[in-house]
């Protein structure tokens, strides 16, 4: 039974309001100031971050193809402030092609625009155990593409997406920081209306990973979690270990 009355009247009007102030402006700046605060720096090997101009030719590998969106929107943000330059070439590929018949996208192409980089910036998603799947095309493609940056003397900065414990399976990379969370990277966040329905998810963890690793924020997070080695069993499939890689309430800062 719908409200009426003055009961209906004040439902209607706090509806109102909320449409007018839930995706405001002002809640995406706190969501951005709170999705900086959690960005959390597990490992940076020789002091790799934050990248600079002087960091030499970069290469971006991301999940989807559709991540670009998110991806490119960050590093347009960079040039706007002057971090990078504005003509700088910074590729974006992607190693997962989620069609039914293709599964990996890690092409010789790719391969030949890493061995050519100074820094490789990664992307990868946990979730449960299937970070520990080497038949998957990201486990294919991660220790590939961290294989082939260290080969070409390049380094390798791993960018966590979801859960944490990607950190361990991949280790080997020269820098390792967490974001929390990789959802809706296919859109736009400049292209969202001002108030009422139709509001665009809005994803302010990579942009602020991103931020982090060119020095734009300072990493203040800490680890939530502990994080379990990874062993390999005598079948050659991985599980995590008994002891911790990293322990929870770690973090690195510059």
């Amino acid at each position: 039974m719908p409200w009426s009355g003055e009961a209906g009247n004040d439902i209607e009007e706090r509806v109102q309001r909320s449409l007018e102030t839930v995706g405001s402006d002002s809640h995406h700046e706190t969501e951005m100031m709170i999705a900086k605060d959690a960005i959390t720096l597990l490992k940076n090997d020789s002091g790799l971050l934050p990248l600079s101009k002087d960091s030499g030719n970069i290469v971006v590998l991301g999940r989807l193809e559709n991540d670009a969106v998110t991806l490119g929107h960050a590093i347009n943000e960079l040039k706007e402030k002057g971090v990078i330059d504005s003509d700088a070439d910074i590729p974006i590929e992607y190693y997962y092609d989620s069609s039914a018949d293709v599964k990996l996208h890690y092409t010789d192409e790719i391969k030949e625009r890493i061995s050519s980089a100074d820094v490789v910036i990664g992307f990868s998603y946990a979730s449960g155990n299937g970070a520990l799947d080497k038949e998957s095309p990201q486990y294919t493609a991660m220790t590939r593409a961290i294989e082939d940056t260290h080969k070409a003397g390049g380094r390798f900065v791993l960018i966590s997406e979801n859960l944490p414990y990607d950190a361990a399976v991949y280790k080997d990379a020269d820098a390792v920081v967490l974001a929390y969370l990789g959802s809706g990277l296919d859109i736009d966040p400049t292209e969202r209306t001002e108030s009422g329905s139709g509001f665009a998810a809005r994803n302010a963890n990579i942009p602020a990973a991103v931020e982090t690793v060119f020095g734009l924020n300072d990493p203040n997070g800490k680890l939530p979690v502990n994080v379990p080695v990874v062993e390999e069993q005598p079948d050659g499939t991985l599980s995590y270990g008994e002891d911790y890689l990293y322990e929870r309430g770690f973090g690195l800062s510059y």
